[in-house]
């Protein structure tokens, strides 16, 4: 299969952005560098400046303090702010407050700030706008003292056109700079990119006639370097490809006369085949008949227990009746035939006869009401029988046939098939039923798995102590797609070594079983698209069998 593949970059193009990157990289840092350095360099050149105008007016400012004349400190202010134009004011402030201002056309006295006359005596210089003079400016400050004493402060401002201008050349040249060496450097990369990629683009072109079959290809490169070396390993990988072409045709000629040969065995094998599946099939459906016919033997059997318990109780019943009584007590009175009036008044044993013959009557009525119910019972369960051939002709006739049906009719039909069983033990049913929809299964088979639950529920409940024997039939919904059928007893119980064997074929722990009903019964579940599933607390505790089926069996959605 041919895989899809997303070109992104070609190697010459990435190459070159490499190179390209590294330059620019290299550019901005030298600008980020070389941009503030020189800003530093303009700001120390202005407070260079300024002290120098600080110190310039310090020796007037030492006068005016000794002589008290303040006027010849202004009128030399004045002409050092008119003579320099960078110079913007000159502001000379006592420790009180108290501070000459002088600006390019006037000059004024009065107080200033705190600001203007810290308490901290050290020189200072910063860019900003002056609250006073309502401009941007170099502001520098430097202490005044005069023999020992603190007197105040010079203040000088700088105009920063001559800094502004300095600073936007600056920016400007090495922006200018910097993008020739980018784009040159651009140039660069991408001539030594190609130039580098060159062999490769042409080990690529052999490579694609090699892809094409073409394993004659080889590819003829001379950079004295490691492509070199990889161009000579590739020549050799394809002259070893060439090699092993040519076996490999001479193989797969040989290949296909052996499969040859093999198809034609094996055409025969699946004509032989079909053949058997045809006898299995033929087998399958007479198995399936036998499993009908063990399936009704099965039901029948557990009525024939009723039945011969019945005719059991019948036969010992007739065995000891008090008939006998009646035939010698008719010998007795044909002896007594002449003198019966005399016999039956005087004789002592003759006045025993009449009381004899009331009881005898008592006695025979209680025999004649106990055979009666017993062969209404042994009648019923004839009538029994007569029902499930019935209803398992009926159920034979659409074996395999897919229908929609009740499952609680067919779950009422298995408890009706084993009703004198479950009566004759004493065993209580329970249903506890739910509404579920309609079933598209075979019925017949669901019916067989139902049957032979409720019949081994009955043993089970047979074989226990428990004096109240309860089998409860449960139906319900699991899910939106399942129906679920319950099958639970208080009866013996399963050992936990048992639960995984149960379903096996053959095994049965009941005496006279014979280990088909659970196997036949999961296999026709799992047939169906459902399980048939066992749980068991242990010995003593009960079991509960579970049918899940689906809405619709898996046959039909074939």
């Amino acid at each position: 299969m041919t895989r899809t593949k997303t070109r992104r970059f070609g190697i010459t193009l990435r190459i070159a952005l490499l190179a390209w990157s590294i330059t620019v990289v290299t550019v901005s840092v030298f600008v980020t560098v070389i941009i503030p350095e020189q800003k530093r360099t303009f700001l120390e050149n202005l407070e260079s400046k300024a002290a120098g105008v600080a110190v310039s007016v310090r020796d007037v400012v030492t006068g005016a303090v000794v002589n008290e004349d303040y006027s010849t400190l202004v009128d030399h202010c004045l002409q050092i702010v008119k003579e320099d134009r960078s110079l913007e004011y000159l502001v000379i402030t006592k420790n009180s407050g108290e501070s000459w201002i002088h600006e390019k056309s006037s000059w004024r006295s009065g107080q200033l700030p705190k600001e203007w006359h810290p308490e901290a005596r050290a020189s200072s210089s910063a860019i900003g706008v002056v609250p006073e003079f309502n401009r941007r400016v170099f502001h520098y400050s430097q202490p005044f003292d005069y023999s020992g004493i603190q007197w105040g402060w010079i203040h000088v401002g700088l105009s920063l056109q001559s800094y502004d201008r300095s600073v936007a050349t600056v920016c400007r040249r090495t922006g200018i700079l910097a993008l020739v060496c980018i784009l040159l450097s651009l140039l660069g990369s991408g001539i030594y990119a190609r130039f580098l990629v060159r062999p490769l683009r042409t080990l690529q072109s052999v490579v694609g006639r090699i892809a094409r079959g073409d394993l004659s290809a080889r590819a003829v490169i001379h950079t004295g370097d490691e492509v070199e070396l990889l161009a000579d390993s590739f020549n050799s990988m394809a002259g070893s490809l060439l090699q092993r072409d040519q076996m490999l045709e001479q193989r797969v000629s040989e290949r296909t006369r052996e499969l040859q040969e093999q198809v034609a065995a094996k055409e025969k094998a699946r004509t032989e085949l079909a053949e058997a599946q045809q006898d299995l099939l033929v087998a399958s459906r007479e198995a399936g008949m036998a499993e009908v016919a063990t399936g009704v033997l099965h039901n029948v059997g557990n009525v024939l227990n009723s039945v011969n318990v019945s005719t059991t109780l019948i036969r010992e019943k007739l065995r000891r009746s008090e008939v006998s009584s009646l035939g010698r007590l008719g010998v007795l009175l044909q002896q007594h035939q002449a003198d019966l009036g005399s016999y039956l008044t005087t004789d002592p044993k003759g006045r025993l006869v009449p009381g004899f013959i009331i009881q005898l009557a008592e006695r025979l009525g209680h025999e004649h009401a106990a055979l009666q119910a017993e062969q209404d019972q042994l009648a019923r369960n004839v009538e029994h029988i007569k029902e499930i051939v019935a209803m398992q002709q009926s159920y034979a006739q659409v074996s395999g046939f897919l229908e929609q049906v009740s499952i609680a009719k067919l779950l009422d039909d298995a408890l009706q098939m084993n009703t004198a069983g479950l009566t004759r033990h004493g065993i209580t049913i329970i249903r506890q039923y739910s509404d579920a929809p309609p079933l598209t299964v075979d019925k017949h088979q669901v019916l067989q798995i139902l049957v032979n639950l409720v019949h081994n529920a009955k043993y089970a409940l047979d074989a226990c102590q428990s004096p109240e024997k309860r089998l409860t039939a449960g139906l319900g919904m699991n899910g939106n797609d399942c129906v679920k059928v319950t099958v639970a007893d208080n009866g013996i119980g399963i050992p936990p070594e048992n639960l995984t064997r149960i379903f096996s074929h053959g095994f049965t722990t009941r005496k006279g079983g014979h280990g088909f009903g659970l196997h036949s019964g999961a296999n026709a579940a799992k047939e169906m698209g459902g399980q048939l599933t066992a749980h068991s607390e242990g010995l003593g505790r009960g079991a509960t069998f579970t049918l899940e089926l689906p809405i619709t069996s898996r046959k039909a959605k074939k």
